[in-house]
C-alpha cells in the first residue's frame, strides 16, 4: 500500500495499468485482485494546491524552539473515545530513533534530524475517533478531510503549524479514515498518518478501509512509511516520472516511491540527499545512536548501569529524581534523542557520623594534643577529623591534668641509727628529697627533714628517784627516756 496516496483511482485503459503493474510486481504481489483493478498512482500533497496554509497557525500560542534548536516533533494524538496505548508511544519513539539513524547513514557526516528530549508528545483529544473523517470544517474537503482534521486537531493541542520555522511535525492519530480518504501524507513541514500505521508499528494487522487486503508486513515497512512522509515534509517529491501516466525511468526502489516497503533496504537518491543537506532541520547528531530492531519497535531499548555511592551523614546525593539523604536504592531513567534511553540504578549508602569520646588524664607539667593544639589544662576539647571513608569524625577529649603530689615529713633518729631518704640510708641530720611515682604514674615529691639526736649521759647525786631523773634528763635533752643512760639508776 502506497503513501501520500492510499486513494486508488480508476483510470481508463487497463493495458496501461497491466504494463505498470508488471513493472512493479515486486512491491504489489501481495495486493488483492480488487486492488489490481485500480491504478496505484501516487497522490502527493503539493504546497501549491493549498496556498491558504502558508504560515497558518491554528492556536494563538505557538510551540517554541526547544533550546533554540530546530527539531522534528512527534505527536501521538488519541481521540476521546480511545485509550492511550503505551505500546504505540514506545513504537513511535523507536521508529523515530531508527529512522534518525537511517537518515544519518544515508546523509553521512552524522547528519540527520534532531528530536525533542522525550521524542513523543501524547495528547488526548476532545474529539471522538469518527470526527476526523466526518468533521465538515476541514481545510480540504473530500479525500484530504481526514488528514487535515487530524493535523488541525494536533496543532490546536500542540501549538504546531504549517511551515513552522522551528519545528517539523509528525502526527499519528489513532483513528481510521473512510474510503476514499487519504490516511497519510506530508506537506510543508508536516507529516500525518492514521491508526493503520500505528497498528503496523506494533505488528498488528491492517484494518481495510476500501476493501483492500494488505500483507502482514514487518513493522520495518511502517518505519519506511514514516521516512517517506517525513521526506515529503522536507519537500522531497516522488522521484523522476513515477507519477506520470506512462512512467519510463521510475526509481521504484527509492524510499520516496515504493522502496519504503523494503525499509531499511532502500535509499535516498543523490539529488534527494543534496536537497536534505540544505535544510536547516538537518544537523550534526552526536552519540552512538541506539541499536533498535525495526521489526520489534514495541520493546524498551535501554542501557542499564549500576552505581554504588557512599556519602557522609549530613551530605546529599541526586538520585531517583531528587536529593537523597537516606540509604536506599534509587532509579533514574534518562532519555536520549540520539541513542537509547538509559536506566541508572544507584545503591546509596549514607555513612554514619563517627562521634568518639575519650577520657584522658595527664600529669601536671605534661601536655596532650587535643582541640587542634597541645593542651596543659583540664577541660573538654573537640577535634573534627576525617575517617577512612572521608567522612567527618568528631572526637571529644575530656582532659584531666593531675596535680603534682608534694609532701613533707619530719623524722628524728638517734645517733647510730639510719633512715632511707634522698635515695640512700641517711645518718646525719638534713633535708632530703625523694621523687616517687603515684598510682596514676605521676611524680610524687617527698621532702624529709631528718634530725639525728646524739646520745647524752647525765649523772645525779643523792637519793632522787631514777625515773624522775630520767624524765628531767629527757626533757632537757629532748630525747626519749628509753634512750637515756643514767648512772646509778
Amino acid at each position: 500500500m502506497r503513501y501520500c496516496h492510499l486513494l486508488s483511482r480508476t483510470l481508463p485503459g487497463q493495458r496501461r495499468f497491466v504494463k505498470f503493474f508488471l513493472s512493479i510486481t515486486l512491491y504489489f504481489v501481495a495486493l488483492t485482485a480488487s486492488v489490481a483493478q485500480r491504478s496505484l498512482q501516487s497522490v502527493p500533497l503539493r504546497p501549491a494546491e493549498f496556498p491558504h496554509l502558508s504560515g497558518r497557525a491554528e492556536v494563538a500560542s505557538r510551540a517554541p524552539a526547544l533550546n533554540g534548536e530546530k527539531t522534528v516533533r512527534f505527536v501521538y494524538l488519541v481521540p476521546s473515545d480511545v485509550a492511550i496505548k503505551p505500546a504505540y508511544t514506545q513504537s513511535i519513539k523507536n521508529a523515530a530513533r531508527h529512522l534518525q539513524q537511517w537518515y544519518r547513514d544515508q546523509l553521512g557526516g552524522n547528519q540527520s534530524f534532531r528530536m525533542t528530549d522525550n521524542i513523543v508528545d501524547v495528547y488526548q483529544s476532545t474529539h471522538p475517533s469518527a470526527w476526523y473523517a466526518t468533521n465538515p470544517d476541514a481545510d480540504w474537503a473530500g479525500e484530504w478531510k481526514f488528514w487535515f482534521n487530524a493535523v488541525n486537531d494536533a496543532f490546536a493541542l500542540s501549538g504546531g503549524r504549517f511551515e513552522d520555522p522551528d519545528n517539523f511535525w509528525v502526527i499519528y492519530v489513532d483513528a481510521l479514515s473512510v474510503c476514499p480518504m487519504q490516511q497519510g501524507g506530508g506537506l510543508s513541514g508536516v507529516a500525518a498518518m492514521g491508526a493503520n500505521d500505528l497498528r503496523g508499528l506494533v505488528g498488528q494487522p491492517w484494518i481495510p478501509i476500501c476493501n483492500e487486503v494488505i500483507p502482514n508486513y514487518s513493522p520495518c515497512r511502517y518505519v519506511g512509511g514514516l521516512g517517506h512522509e517525513l521526506g515529503h515534509a522536507f519537500g522531497l517529491p516522488h522521484p523522476g516520472d513515477c507519477d506520470d501516466e506512462h512512467p519510463v525511468a521510475c526509481d521504484y526502489n527509492a524510499l520516496m516511491y515504493t522502496g519504503y516497503v523494503n525499509y531499511p533496504s532502500t535509499y535516498f537518491s543523490e539529488s534527494e540527499k543534496a536537497s536534505l543537506r540544505t535544510s536547516p532541520f538537518i544537523t550534526t547528531i552526536t552519540g552512538a545512536g541506539c541499536n533498535v530492531d525495526c521489526s520489534a519497535l514495541s520493546l524498551d531499548y535501554v542501557l542499564t548501569s549500576l552505581k554504588q555511592i557512599s556519602i557522609c551523614q549530613g551530605d546529599t546525593y541526586l538520585a531517583g529524581g531528587q536529593m537523597q539523604t537516606n540509604s536506599g536504592t534509587y532509579t533514574n531513567r534518562y532519555t536520549s534523542t540520539s541513542g537509547c534511553d538509559s536506566i541508572v540504578t544507584t545503591q546509596l549508602t549514607v555513612l554514619p557520623a563517627f562521634n568518639t569520646v575519650r577520657d584522658v588524664s595527664i600529669c601536671y607539667g605534661q601536655s596532650l594534643f587535643a582541640g587542634g593544639k597541645l593542651q596543659t589544662a583540664s577541660g573538654s576539647y573537640i577535634d573534627n577529623l576525617a575517617s577512612k571513608a572521608g567522612c567527618d569524625s568528631i572526637v571529644t577529649t575530656n582532659l584531666t591534668v593531675l596535680p603534682a603530689l608534694a609532701s613533707g615529713r619530719d623524722i628524728t633518729v638517734c645517733q647510730g641509727q639510719s633512715i632511707l631518704t634522698g635515695g640512700k640510708l641517711q645518718t646525719t641530720s638534713g633535708t632530703y628529697v625523694d621523687k616517687l611515682k603515684s598510682k596514676a604514674g605521676c611524680d610524687s615529691v617527698v621532702t624529709t627533714n631528718l634530725t639525728v639526736v646524739s646520745l647524752t649521759t647525765v649523772y645525779y647525786s643523792g637519793e632522787q628517784d631514777c625515773w624522775a631523773r630520767r624524765r628531767a634528763t629527757a626533757a632537757q635533752a629532748g630525747a626519749s627516756i628509753a634512750l637515756l643512760s643514767i648512772t646509778n639508776c
